[in-house]
């Protein structure tokens, strides 16, 4: 019984902090702009008791984390290709597309 009482009053807490914060659509910016910068004070405490409530805006944003380590990862990488890792023509294959193209030409 103490539990349930205890149960509903942590599901009002939510809904009553939920209606008092931005929305996801005010949000979503702010998390690109987390990227880049440190956000104000209190974008960030608002941004972080928005992801308390909101398990889609949480998830984005480990998505945008994800994106952007894999491209930092990406461009982090001094390993040039290697041309002769390039898959190439055999030379009597070359020479069959060479005939080939003549005999459209004609």
């Amino acid at each position: 019984m103490f539990s349930d009482l205890i149960a509903k009053l942590k599901l009002q807490a939510i809904f009553w902090l939920a209606r008092r914060l931005p929305v996801c659509r005010e949000v979503t910016p702010w998390m690109s702009e987390r990227l880049d910068q440190p956000l104000p004070l209190g974008r960030e405490i608002k941004l972080r008791l928005h992801f308390l409530v909101c398990d889609f805006c949480r998830y984005y944003q480990n998505q945008l984390l994800a994106l952007r380590n894999a491209v930092q990862t990406m461009s982090n990488s001094t390993q040039e290709p290697d041309p002769t890792d390039q898959p190439r023509l055999s030379a009597d294959a070359r020479e069959r597309m060479k005939n080939a193209l003549k005999d459209q030409d004609r």
